[in-house]
């Protein structure tokens, strides 16, 4: 399920104008802490900026120009955890699918896109159906598990400052009406804000997933966060966070926003650890860990 890129004047315009409505409606959300409040603070504020002038113009560069999502959005992975994430990715994929799969229609890699599409296998491969992700950042595992299973439905809630971005990044390669803001059970991927989570109306889930986002939280924030885990009751939650504080790094773009490690997390009282393992990745190898948690009562039907 895709559409050709890059899209046309008029479809840019359409996702330009349903990002503005959904601003309109959910503002600029609150930002406590995570990238957005640190390392992207700029970032932040030139799409504030344009959001709060209509700027449609502005909005179009952020959202389409790969310069500008480049220079400040942050969307590109540094080429030496990159090239480490691609070899990790062909030694475990194997030879039969190309290193080009997981290009972007300039022949470049979107940050994180082999990570991806490693759990975007795993997950269609286990039979999962709907996926909650929290914290799906610019949309890149949600488009991987579509493109590995067109009939998966997903629900991304994050702020609502990236899920504007989300939006144009997600809108852009897909069919229209395939991707919503806001929660839509007729959409392949809905994209919920954090502040307007209708939790009654988002029905089962098969799994929960948070890669990498917990640790940029606040505890009260992750306590929020496992509140409507434990509503919304999905019999497995798979998240992949710190352990451990970062040592000194010469590059401190990657650690610069505070870190909640996963032993001072909330309880998640109705899940128990199932297993628990060191991903392959090079960034942060050491100090990461991932973990399945799976509920006391009903066992997964997938997998």
């Amino acid at each position: 399920m895709t559409s050709p890129y890059p899209p046309t004047v008029e479809r840019r315009a359409a996702i330009v104008a349903d990002v503005l409505r959904a601003y309109a409606a959910w503002g600029p959300g609150s930002v406590v802490g995570g990238e957005w409040n640190s390392i992207r603070r700029e970032a932040r504020q030139t799409l504030l900026t344009a959001l709060d002038a209509a700027d449609a113009s502005a909005l179009d560069t952020i959202l389409f120009n790969h310069v500008a999502r480049v220079e400040w959005c942050g969307l590109w992975s540094p080429m030496q955890v990159l090239e480490y994430d691609v070899a990790t990715w062909a030694a475990l994929v194997g030879s039969q699918v190309s290193v080009d799969s997981l290009k972007d229609e300039s022949g470049r890699f979107y940050p994180d896109t082999p990570r991806h599409d490693l759990d975007a296998r795993w997950l269609t491969g286990l039979g999962v159906r709907r996926v909650l992700e929290i914290g799906g950042g610019y949309g890149g595992l949600a488009l991987r598990l579509l493109q590995h299973r067109p009939a998966i439905r997903c629900v991304d809630i994050d702020l609502a400052d990236t899920l504007y971005l989300a939006y144009g990044f997600l809108a852009a390669r897909l069919p229209a009406g395939a991707v919503t803001l806001g929660y839509d059970p007729g959409a392949a991927i809905s994209l919920v804000p954090d502040c307007r989570v209708p939790t009654e109306a988002l029905g089962a889930f098969d799994v929960a997933v948070n890669f990498r986002s917990f640790g940029e939280m606040g505890r009260d924030d992750v306590a929020r966060y496992f509140a409507l885990i434990e509503a919304l009751a999905p019999p497995v939650v798979v998240h992949e966070n710190a352990a451990l504080r970062p040592a000194d790094e010469p590059d401190t773009t990657h650690v610069s926003h505070p870190e909640l490690l996963i032993a001072d997390y909330p309880p998640l009282p109705s899940y128990t650890v199932r297993a628990q393992t060191v991903p392959p990745w090079i960034a942060g190898q050491s100090r990461y860990i991932r973990q399945k948690l799976v509920r006391h009562r009903g066992a997964p039907s997938w997998g």
